[in-house]
């Protein structure tokens, strides 16, 4: 949808019409990762949709610990994998 090789949905047409916009003002290329690539990312969007909660994280230190580590994973370069 991002990059206009299928149609969008109704209820996130919206969403996707923002992304255009700020996309047409630079060069860039949106492209598909595996979960265990970002693991961080999918870690923290799971956080927040089963916790339900609203929290701002503005310190690492705050973070809750599984997430802490898979960051201090992704610096150290080490791999994960789906099993």
């Amino acid at each position: 949808m991002i990059n206009k090789a299928t149609t969008t949905t109704w209820s996130i047409k919206e969403e996707i019409n923002g992304i255009h916009n700020m996309t047409s003002k630079g060069n860039l290329q949106f492209i598909h990762i595996f979960r265990e690539g970002n693991n961080t990312a999918d870690l923290l969007a799971n956080y927040a949709e089963l916790d339900r909660k609203n929290d701002f994280f503005t310190e690492t230190s705050h973070l809750p610990r599984k997430i802490v580590a898979t960051m201090k994973n992704d610096e150290e370069a080490r791999p994960n994998f789906r099993i």
